[in-house]
């Protein structure tokens, strides 16, 4: 087993490397986003490239605590429903976000059309798609219409890289991976 401290001397002086496992919360939110943008004022020269990231980020946790907050009350058997998954990092290409998080079953072919349709999209189209959304007030029960990856789509100008494990008859695990390139 790799010591602790081997990791550290292996780590490269102008990374970030964060996981967290649990639950996602307004605090929360806030000192991961502050964590983040301090360490990229240090590492990040592109101003376009910290801003990207941390919008990103900031979308990606609150999707997190929107879907934690729908699925709270049906614990998943075996498992805390209640905890997600988020992980940052970042090499020379660019940034990495990920996120998973439990899903109920029924709610996964929605969810997949709407990606699939975010990521058959060129910018413009996507553009159209998000004042569509805007301008035909079709937002769910917690306000969002899927705004929320038609901005990341955008903002990144990359496909939204996901995928769905079955956990049991009610409930999937939702795994989405973010990337902004540094060459964006």
């Amino acid at each position: 087993m790799e010591s602790y401290f081997e990791i550290y001397k292996n780590m490269l002086p102008n990374s970030i490397k964060l996981s967290y496992k649990g639950t996602v919360t307004f605090q929360l939110i806030d000192s991961i986003l502050q964590i983040i943008s301090s360490r990229l004022d240090v590492i990040e020269d592109n101003i376009n490239i910290r801003r990207k990231v941390y919008c990103v980020l900031m979308e990606c946790l609150q999707n997190l605590s929107i879907h934690i907050e729908e699925i709270e009350k049906l614990p998943v058997k075996n498992y805390d429903s209640t905890c997600a998954l988020l992980t940052i990092e970042n090499d020379n290409n660019g940034y990495i976000i990920s996120t998973g998080n439990f899903i109920q079953n029924e709610r996964i072919q929605p969810l997949q059309k709407r990606l699939e349709e975010i990521n058959k999209s060129n910018i413009d189209e996507l553009k159209i798609l998000y004042n569509k959304i805007l301008t035909n007030n079709t937002y769910n029960a917690k306000g969002g219409g899927g705004l929320g990856f038609i901005d990341i789509a955008r903002k990144t100008n990359e496909k939204l890289d996901y995928n769905f494990v079955k956990v049991d008859n009610l409930y999937s695990f939702f795994h989405l991976e973010v990337k902004i390139k540094k060459s964006n």
